[in-house]
């Protein structure tokens, strides 16, 4: 299979179906496809909003919008279906705003006017398009959604296995982001990315232009004002940090190393030249209610913003992004003020004026993933916002240090190939990721080597979660034959694949062929690892697990037993 068949398959998701922005423009007029004002308009929209879709159909549209989750609907209606659809989704949370275009303008306010999500009654096409386009710029700036994760310190159910909890998901988002940093891309990366934006972004010309000289002028160098600049790039890579769609994020895996690179350099130019070792920066930003309540509840406790997290160093202008903003039931408007101590050890930040597009908005921008601690959260009635106060953290100082510390060295000194990843979105839990990524890297190897041994391991491991035990025995055999043929006959990783082996045999019921490759595999760890290794106590507890199936109690306590105690002694 050719590279480009290949890329295909990975983004096979991308198509005219599938919104990968936030926000999506939906229009509903019983004559939007059949006046060639209302057609030809269509284009003139997707400059504002790409993702477009038009209805005739009331019935269809609402069920259309109800169906969405992780975006923002713009509605544009006409007045005699604006009547009767917009108080049934007007208190919906996806529904962002409303436009009503009308011949009877007079008449359609006096209805209109009770609904605060209506934001103009319009009689000329070419205005109500200016005013999406003037109110969309105003939304991008505030009313982006921020993705965060918050590491809740009472919560004592978190542990090693417990990813889907958000303790679990903090943690492995920050592994996830290290891991792409890490990773060698091949000289194909940045046309995957311009191949997925192309295929978004078709029939759009004003944003295929900037893809266009995207794919002519970007260097890595210029990373930043890529970044900041309006475009399909900044819309697409938040909504795919903030939805944690891997998928687009793989893609964009050369661009957010660039960012990185381009942070660290301009951050240490910064320390340099700051005489203050404490700066004070703000982001002014519209969040959900269900946002405000978790944050607000998480007082004292460590938030990380899964994404480029862009500040101003002046106050007023980050409040003015968000002044003009009517808070209510559903949104609430903050202002995020930050303490920083440069002195501390911390992912990049950076004064990034110099670097960014628009050179007049002192901008600070931290790295994705930056961990901070919420101090308090008030109101302030002078404002009219609440103002929330955080601490940029040490990196070192927050309760994970040692968990992330520990599956690091699981998942082994080497992050740079695409098997790491495949490891990380494996114990995330993300089961068919984790295959396609392995798979992808055996379509893409031309030799036999322990990469491809790393290939099938995983690929077993995600065969017995997902019940294929066949299948699971097949890929962990594949993988010892592998190993034997480059790994001294006592390394561990040809332990691992033992005891993979016999858990495969132990699911299938074959339970003297499990018991024979468990034991294997104990021995030669015994052999090879310190006493308090986990993975000794992993093949005290599968033994154990045979044992018991096979009703031979004491012996399953006795291996339960020690692994219970190395488990106590190892794990942070």
């Amino acid at each position: 299979m050719t590279k480009d068949k290949t890329a295909l398959l990975l983004f096979e998701q991308v198509n005219q179906l599938i919104n990968l922005e936030t926000f999506s423009l939906l229009w509903l007029d019983a004559n939007v496809h059949k006046t060639k004002e209302n057609i030809d308009s269509q284009v003139k929209l997707r400059e504002a909003i790409n993702f477009l879709q038009v209805f005739d159909n009331v019935e269809a549209c609402e069920e259309n919008i109800k169906s969405i989750i992780n975006e923002k609907v713009v509605f544009i209606v006409s007045g005699k279906l604006g009547r009767e659809v917009v108080p049934r989704l007007h208190d919906l949370p996806q529904l962002n705003s409303a436009y009503v275009y009308c011949l009877d303008k007079i008449g359609n306010k006096k209805w209109a006017d009770k609904y605060p999500k209506v934001k103009g009654i319009f009689t000329n096409l070419d205005e109500l398009i200016e005013r999406i386009k003037a109110d969309q710029k105003t939304r991008a700036k505030a009313e982006e959604p921020v993705g965060i994760s918050i590491f809740n310190r009472s919560d004592k159910e978190y542990t090693h296995k417990n990813l889907k909890s958000e303790n679990g998901s903090f943690m492995w988002f920050q592994l996830l982001i290290e891991v792409l940093i890490c990773m060698q891309h091949s000289s194909t990366a940045k046309k995957e990315l311009i191949d997925v934006c192309k295929r978004q972004y078709q029939n759009n010309s004003k944003e295929l232009s900037i893809i266009d000289e995207f794919e002519d002028d970007y260097d890595s160098s210029n990373a930043v004002w890529w970044y900041t600049r309006e475009s399909c790039l900044y819309r697409l890579l938040n909504k795919a940090l903030r939805v944690q769609n891997i998928d687009i994020l793989f893609s964009f895996r050369f661009f957010i190393k660039d960012m990185f690179k381009s942070l660290t350099e301009e951050h240490k130019k910064m320390k340099r030249s700051l005489t203050d070792h404490f700066i004070r920066v703000y982001r002014g930003q519209i969040i959900s209610t269900d946002e405000f309540d978790r944050i607000q509840k998480s007082i004292g406790e460590f938030i990380s913003i899964n994404s480029f997290f862009s500040t101003s160093r002046n106050r007023k202008q980050a409040l003015g992004f968000i002044r003009s903003v009517v808070s209510s039931d559903a949104i609430k408007k903050i202002l995020f003020e930050i303490k920083v101590d440069i002195r501390l050890s911390t992912k990049p930040f950076a004064d990034v004026t110099n670097l960014s597009y628009f050179k007049q908005e002192e901008e600070i921008i931290f790295m994705l993933g930056s961990i901070f601690r919420i101090s308090h959260i008030d109101y302030s009635e002078q404002d009219e916002v609440w103002i929330a106060d955080l601490t940029l953290c040490n990196e070192n100082d927050h309760d994970l240090r040692d968990l992330f510390a520990y599956h690091k060295e699981k998942l082994g000194q080497d992050l740079t190939n695409v098997v790491s990843l495949g490891d990380i979105l494996f114990k995330m839990g993300e089961f068919d990721k984790a295959k396609q990524y392995y798979k992808r890297i055996l379509t893409e190897s031309s030799m036999i080597d322990l990469t491809t041994a790393s290939c099938y391991f995983g690929l077993g491991n995600v065969a017995i979660e997902q019940d294929e035990y066949l299948l699971a025995l097949t890929c962990h055999l594949k993988a010892l034959d592998i190993k034997q043929k480059f790994l001294a006959g006592n390394d561990p990783n040809i332990a691992s694949s033992y005891n993979q082996i016999g858990a495969a045999y132990r699911r299938l019921g074959v339970h003297n062929r499990a018991l024979e490759y468990a034991n294997m595999g104990l021995k030669m760890r015994l052999e090879c690892l310190e006493s308090d290794n986990v993975d000794l106590a992993q093949s005290y507890h599968d033994i154990g697990l045979l044992h018991y199936q096979l009703e031979e109690n004491s012996q399953a306590l006795a291996n339960f037993m020690k692994a219970h105690k190395i488990y106590v002694k190892a794990l942070p």
